[in-house]
């Protein structure tokens, strides 16, 4: 019953509260919301989005931050693309997109921390770089005339589950059981919460640091195959503002803008909560611009709370070390 109680206190219990709530009052006004095939979309929705924000979070643990996913999210699903149009197996386009997120990454990691870039000055660079080499290569063009097997991961289901919605369920559980079972999880928590006394701990910080740039890169990789798959023609201009959703997926889950805190259990909530927000306005007949407003609130929101509980826990420190 403790553990029980204490799961329903914590940040990730709270969140998935309030996706029960928000689910309920909306199925008081519109019934047909709880129906099997909305359900089923929202899943599908929030499978690319949980998987991205999983690195994302993973990142903003060890202190940094990533403002080029959108662009590498429609970088890679173009390169899925094109792959799946010169007519290579599926198996073998996955690992190559795989490889390119992971590389992508990579120089996230090289440039932060071989170069001493700030996270967000280099990614933000990366970020017009990537959309402008997109553009140069492309001319701006869709790509069309897409193979039928393309849309196997994306359209396809096992045992009337979304491909999709298991490759999300595999991840998220890889994800949580990564980062809370293993040394390299366990060391990113280290690097974010005191990369100096990591450091002195013996926990090479630099190699951390890619190395998480780079996971994030491979999930990023596997989000925009999931995203990608789900449609017939692919647009250059996709993954716009992403990265704010993903920001916002893992702080509102619970992870520390400050870096250092958070559970992946969490960013999967939180993913849920604004992919329900955003389905909701649909079914309310609300304006969508207002999902980016909701979306800044409830990261501002987010941090104000984590903020709070840091103060509050710095003085239960303090009260305890003067008594």
């Amino acid at each position: 019953m403790k553990t029980i109680m204490k799961g329903i206190k914590s940040r990730e219990g709270v969140v998935a509260i309030l996706i029960l709530v928000i689910a309920a009052g909306i199925t008081m006004v519109n019934p047909s919301f709880m129906q099997w095939s909305n359900i089923k979309d929202i899943l599908m929705n929030v499978s690319y989005i949980t998987i991205a924000s999983l690195g994302m979070s993973m990142i903003i643990i060890t202190g940094g931050i990533d403002c080029s996913s959108g662009a590498v999210l429609a970088l890679l699903s173009l390169c899925c693309g094109q792959l799946a149009k010169m007519g290579l197996p599926l198996p073998i386009y996955f690992v190559l997109v795989v490889l390119l997120g992971t590389f992508t990454g990579l120089v996230n990691g090289f440039i932060i921390v071989k170069l001493h870039v700030p996270p967000m000055i280099c990614t933000l660079a990366l970020y017009n770089i990537y959309r402008g080499a997109i553009l140069l290569v492309t001319g701006g063009e869709w790509i069309t005339n897409l193979p039928k097997s393309f849309n196997i991961i994306g359209k396809g289901d096992l045992l009337g589950i979304p491909n999709s919605v298991v490759i999300m369920l595999v991840v998220v559980t890889w994800a949580v059981w990564f980062m809370e079972r293993t040394e390299p999880g366990r060391n990113i928590y280290a690097v974010g919460s005191n990369a100096s006394a990591a450091r002195l701990a013996g926990i090479r910080v630099e190699r951390t640091l890619i190395g998480t740039y780079m996971i994030s890169g491979g999930l990023l990789a596997i989000a925009s195959i999931v995203f990608c798959t789900r449609f017939t023609t692919i647009q250059t201009n996709v993954g716009e503002n992403l990265h704010l959703t993903l920001i916002a997926a893992a702080v509102i889950g619970g992870t520390s803008i400050l870096g250092g805190s958070g559970k992946l259990i969490g960013t999967f909530f939180g993913a849920m909560v604004l992919t329900i927000i955003r389905t909701a306005l649909v079914y309310l007949k609300i304006s969508t611009y207002w999902d980016q407003a909701l979306q800044g609130a409830l990261i501002l929101i987010a941090i104000l709370v984590g903020m709070y509980n840091l103060h509050r826990a710095s003085k239960t420190v303090k009260g305890g070390v003067s008594g």
